[in-house]
């Protein structure tokens, strides 16, 4: 009797997975030569609604803060909609909504399935290593086989840059989970040393270097920076001051042979990440320049509407690109982002966010906090992405169940 109970629940551990996958890392495009993507898309809503549903437990439910953001988009998005189809200037996209609410869905079954700390914090751990392991798949393939890879995402020769991230929406997404899911993996998995723990954060920190510089973010390189001051932190407190100096004079002179190569090679290559940032490469000048003219456009879109109104999310794309003649982009401000759907509303999910950040502190998790405030501030609709639903995710877990059994900066001494 117990033997087709077990079956089922390995389904749908398997099924759980997949659709997850499928999900934070938009791989419903790569399968699209074989399955059509409305198919896998519709497929994952129905798989994660319908365990929603049977795996529902109410207090779970409202303990997660990413149910009080989900309920918020819903009722004030079909607010304002119901707003525009009585003025007539009704255009729906529901893109959005579909989006944060199918991730909402798939990450309160998780957590209604994975009910104990042992479990939720093996899935977290293992559902970060299978996200890792194919956004480093995707890379080498990407980067060493461009043309191709866009051809099989697109079916059209569209990607020739050195870009890494097609199935995330752009590179800064790419970079960005890249750094989380090294934050959570470090925090996750049980060492057995701290000789271990230290091999493992060089090792994601190599290669974390490498991606988030190939893929061209030049937010990415800076939460990379963050994560690299994590390292330092726990390095430090292992040494004494001399071994401190002769490993700093070392490492001075080394740098200096090293960084004429680097120079030459970034210059060589302004597209990567430190030459965007640092050098000018690659069209940066002119990406900040409409990086400020869309946060100015965006200002103007909350002036015009008394700082009061929105238009939502459904009726957003029509209302803002009406506004700008269609020539500017959306504001890469999420809180400005935001604003422009809600207006004064907007101070809720506010509210909601700064919930989240209290509990990341006393969870003790300061440098998965980076994984929300730098996204927010530099892309316009995080929110709305399963890689946003899963960082609020991971934290109410950390708060809720105590999954994360050390913090950011007190590591394994």
């Amino acid at each position: 009797m117990n033997n087709p109970i077990k079956i089922a629940n390995k389904f749908e551990m398997l099924a759980m997975y997949l659709v997850g996958f499928s999900m934070v890392l938009n791989l419903y495009i790569l399968s699209s030569l074989l399955i059509p993507s409305a198919l896998i898309i519709v497929a994952s809503l129905a798989i994660s609604f319908f365990f929603f549903v049977k795996r529902f437990n109410s207090t779970d439910f409202i303990n997660q803060l990413i149910n009080w953001n989900l309920s918020f988009y819903i009722l004030f998005s079909l607010f304002f909609y119901f707003i525009a189809i009585l003025l007539g200037v009704a255009e729906p996209n529901f893109n959005d909504l579909i989006r944060v609410t199918g991730a909402s869905f798939y990450f309160n079954w998780v957590f209604f399935t994975c009910d104990t700390l042992e479990k939720i914090k093996s899935f977290f751990l293992r559902f970060s290593v299978g996200l890792y392991l194919i956004l480093l798949a995707q890379a080498i393939v990407e980067y060493y086989f461009p043309v191709e890879f866009g051809v099989i995402v697109s079916g059209a020769i569209t990607k020739t840059s050195i870009k890494v991230s097609t199935t995330l929406s752009d590179s800064n997404n790419f970079a960005n989970i890249i750094i989380i899911l090294s934050i959570i993996i470090l925090n996750l998995y049980s060492f057995k040393s701290s000789k271990q723990y230290r091999i493992l954060y060089l090792t994601l920190l190599i290669l974390g270097f490498v991606l988030v510089n190939i893929s061209g973010s030049r937010q990415g390189l800076i939460f990379w920076a963050l994560f690299f001051l994590g390292f330092i932190w726990d390095f430090v407190k292992g040494f004494s001051i001399k071994k401190l100096i002769q490993i700093g004079g070392t490492i001075a002179i080394f740098t200096s042979l090293v960084v004429p190569i680097l120079v030459s090679y970034f210059e060589e290559n302004p597209g990567s990440a430190v030459a965007r940032l640092f050098l000018g490469g690659a069209n940066s000048g002119e990406s900040t320049n409409s990086r400020w003219s869309t946060l100015e456009a965006g200002f103007e879109f909350i002036k015009s509407n008394y700082f009061l109104l929105g238009s939502g999310s459904i009726n957003f794309d029509k209302a803002w690109f009406d506004f700008t003649s269609n020539d500017t982009p959306l504001p890469h401000n999420s809180f400005v982002f935001l604003c422009c759907q809600y207006g004064v509303f907007t101070l809720v999910l506010a509210y909601l966010f700064l919930k989240s950040i209290q509990r990341a502190l006393k969870a003790r998790q300061i440098l998965i906090i980076f994984g929300l405030l730098i996204p927010y501030f530099f892309q316009p609709n995080f929110p709305y992405y399963a890689v946003s639903i899963f960082v609020f995710s991971y934290i109410d877990a950390c708060y809720l169940r105590q999954i994360a059994d050390k913090d950011d900066f007190e590591f394994i001494s």
